[in-house]
């Protein structure tokens, strides 16, 4: 028997049974077995392995597994071993043990830098940090029919939060103002648009819930609709207009700039092979910016009313592509480079945009077990 668990899930597993005539049938999983909860292990009594020449034969995953005893531990209700392959186990060697990891993973950290930031006009950061952590949440996969392929829903939740800018070149985002005075007081409103809100960004903290999942092993494709929101804090100032003396301004002033954006998000994952990973992702923004009227986002410099106060539907719309390729050099698993490409374009207007494309290293933070 070959099996091989990652992530909660029973990946492959394969299991080679002779038949009456003494010839070996192959017989595995046509989808990820979720292998973390009592409730997945319940199942077992009815997750079927399929002769892989002969697919109308089976047996179920209980006839392999008789019972799988997990020993418990305080503060989780996660009971899935380490990740691990084991090949040619043979039952008559008695039972397989399967061991918890010796390290609790914290988080998934990034470290990066934008090749856009080289250019000193632009404000992308050239050093930022992001760390995130993944929680499972339901494990259990569904066969499509009598097909190779599964699906899920509410399989995890993704928690992050970036430092976006650190040096102090293009930090801070200044607004602008049309200087319409009526009654020796400006009347037109601050503002900037929603995307270079977006892109002087310093810092985000924010999570993704995964609604629906698609596997399709054989394709070694996996896709996910998820379902997002996030908090940003951008830098901001605005040198307010002398008025009795219009050519000269006052002292500038410094504002923040907190803004909520909840979004939709298509990926679609390619697991061509273990070294090399590729995502490609569509993300459709939905941003709020909580300014108490002392300014406003807009959709283009070019386009939108500058000197209403009244915002814009549109102008808290905006779309972003994603393209991220991993590579995993060597066989730690625990790190690996990685090329993140993101196009970033205002909803109905095509010509205000941005891009980023970002080189770093990512690696897991754990914490050594330890008893007391």
């Amino acid at each position: 028997m070959h099996i091989q668990i990652e992530r909660g899930y029973i990946e492959r597993i394969q299991v080679f049974i002779p038949d009456a005539t003494g010839n070996i049938s192959i017989y595995e999983n046509i989808h990820a077995i979720g292998f973390s909860s009592v409730k997945n292990f319940m199942r077992f009594t009815r997750t079927k392995l399929f002769a892989r020449l002969s697919p109308d034969k089976f047996v179920y995953l209980s006839d392999v597994f008789a019972n799988y005893e997990n020993f418990l531990e305080n503060y989780t209700r996660d009971y899935c071993p380490a990740d691990t392959t084991i090949n040619d186990f043979k039952p008559s060697d008695g039972f397989m043990s399967l061991q918890r990891d010796t390290f609790k993973n914290l988080f998934d950290t990034k470290v990066y830098t934008d090749f856009e930031g080289i250019d000193p006009n632009k404000p992308n950061g050239l050093i930022q940090f992001e760390i995130s952590r993944r929680f499972n949440i339901k494990t259990s996969r569904i066969q499509v029919r009598n097909s190779r392929s599964d699906i899920g829903w509410l399989t995890y939740f993704n928690a992050f939060g970036s430092l976006n800018k650190i040096e102090k070149d293009k930090r801070v985002l200044e607004l602008r103002n049309e200087d319409v005075v009526r009654d020796n007081q400006v009347i037109s409103p601050y503002y900037a648009t929603s995307l270079d809100i977006r892109r002087y960004q310093n810092f985000a903290l924010g999570g993704e819930l995964n609604l629906f999942l698609f596997d399709w092993p054989d394709g070694k494709m996996t896709s996910y609709f998820d379902i997002g929101a996030v908090y940003g804090h951008t830098p901001l100032a605005q040198r307010p207009l002398n008025v009795a003396d219009p050519s000269v301004r006052r002292d500038s002033i410094s504002l923040s700039g907190h803004s909520s954006t909840i979004y939709p998000k298509i990926s679609v994952e390619l697991l061509s092979e273990k070294r090399i990973g590729f995502v490609l992702s569509f993300q459709l923004n939905r941003t709020v910016l909580f300014s108490n009227n002392n300014f406003k986002p807009i959709a283009s410099y070019a386009k939108s009313n500058l000197t209403s106060r009244v915002t814009e539907p549109y102008a808290r719309n905006s779309h972003m592509v994603e393209c991220y390729i991993r590579a995993m050099p060597t066989s730690n698993r625990d790190g690996q480079f990685f090329f993140r490409a993101r196009y970033f374009v205002q909803q109905r207007d095509r010509n205000t945009f941005f891009a980023q494309f970002q080189f770093g290293y990512s690696y897991n933070i754990k914490l050594k077990g330890f008893d007391i």
